[in-house]
């Protein structure tokens, strides 16, 4: 799951797809149509910036990909304004994650310790993706591969990570 400020990202929109106005989208989450629900979306620009609060009208697969047609958005221009915007939703109304799997943001503010040693390696300051497993960055200096067979302790409530 994405990790921002502004809430849980679920999606960025990839590119307008169609004539009425539809977005193919980059999910973050497993069922996109679960995570969003029946109530309006927000969206806002990758700097963070509110755009605003939309109705999801229709959301279906083409593809592979999941394409989001919102009211209000009825031509090929208008969707092109919204190329990556993101769909977030706050944190409080985040569904929660199974057994076992966590939250991104969830991570970031962890203290990292070795668990043989009882070392610090310091906090978590941010979590990457680089396109294969996550990466958790600690101190902006120390790059942790998020894998079971490293992380075999995640305490968020604690905010400790056994390596």
């Amino acid at each position: 799951m994405g990790l921002e400020s502004n809430g849980l990202l679920l999606e960025r929109f990839m590119k307008s797809r169609g004539n009425r106005g539809e977005l193919i989208v980059e999910s973050f989450v497993n069922d996109l149509a679960e995570a969003i629900g029946q109530k309006p979306v927000m969206l806002y620009k990758a700097s963070g910036e509110l755009v605003g609060s939309f109705e999801v009208e229709e959301l279906w697969e083409h593809k592979g990909r999941p394409v989001v047609k919102l009211g209000g958005v009825n031509s090929i221009t208008e969707a092109e304004t919204l190329e990556g915007c993101e769909i977030r939703i706050p944190k409080a109304e985040r569904p929660e994650p199974p057994q076992d799997e966590f939250y991104h943001d969830d991570l970031v503010g962890c203290l990292v310790v070795d668990s043989e040693t009882g070392k610090e390696f310091g906090a978590v300051t941010a979590w990457r993706d680089f396109g294969g497993g996550g990466i958790l960055e600690v101190d902006g200096r120390l790059m942790i591969p998020f894998a079971r067979s490293i992380c075999i302790g995640i305490d968020v409530v604690a905010k400790r990570i056994r390596v």
